[in-house]
């Protein structure tokens, strides 16, 4: 892998994205930061992190054969990939929330976010940043439910370590998608899915809440609910949201 490391930028994904539009990126190459000042995460929402304590970073994917209506194999597979590290790591009560949150209980302790370049019906590279809460103890009241490593193994982590974990992780999972082992990943995703065969309340946004069960995922990444009526219902990220 190819290490960019600065000391600060508004987002590693904007960075990453003008070295691939530079030709200055290879597959594979990683862009982390001390600071990052203008982190984003899914629909727009912002990622805070304290300067120096968290893993913010970037990876470019590339040339991995994968078609555009597979791209949640993307998803299934970065998310495994950290699910596994912070397994090892004997992070308590590990989850993956659809899409792309990792989670401790009811708690956040990672995103990620994939932004996907097509050439006609195929994937040319993907750009996949994710943020981790590494060794931060306090997090502002706008984020109520974040959480770090730290706070909840009472350890300090060397960042380098756990980012060098991570990658090792992610391109074994993507090796999966290159070697066409599609069913392994979604099946890891679905066996991992956050509150999975339980009540939960979601809303339609501007509609009513509504009490459902998560069942897991279609193959193009949609969220299969089934309601209280017994119905199937399936939806995109942007058409639901958690209560």
């Amino acid at each position: 892998m190819i290490h960019f490391k600065l000391d600060a930028t508004d987002s590693t994904n904007s960075y990453l994205k003008e070295l691939v539009r530079e030709g200055e990126a290879r597959n594979w190459t990683v862009v982390s930061t001390y600071e990052q000042t203008r982190g984003r995460g899914q629909q727009g929402a912002v990622w805070f992190s304290d300067a120096g304590k968290n893993l913010t970073f970037s990876i470019l994917i590339k040339d991995i054969g994968l078609k555009a209506k597979d791209q949640f194999l993307l998803n299934c597979a970065v998310s495994h990939g950290i699910f596994k590290v912070m397994d090892a790591c004997e992070i308590p009560r590990l989850k993956v929330k659809w899409p792309n949150d990792i989670m401790s209980g009811a708690s956040k302790l990672a995103g990620i976010l994939i932004e996907n370049s097509l050439i006609h019906d195929r994937i040319a590279h993907s750009i996949v940043g994710i943020g981790l809460n590494v060794n931060q103890e306090e997090f502002p009241s706008s984020l109520p439910n974040a959480v770090s490593m730290k706070q909840l193994t009472k350890k300090h982590y060397a960042l380098d370590g756990i980012l060098e974990k991570l990658e090792g992780s992610i391109k074994a999972e993507i090796g999966l998608i290159e070697s066409g082992k599609y069913e392994i990943l979604r099946a890891h995703y679905q066996q991992r899915m956050y509150r999975r065969n339980s009540a939960q309340m979601f809303r339609i946004p501007g509609g009513d809440p509504f009490m459902a069960q998560i069942q897991g995922t279609t193959e193009s990444g949609l969220l299969i609910l089934r309601k209280e009526d017994d119905s199937l219902a399936h939806f995109a990220f942007k058409e639901i949201e958690y209560l």
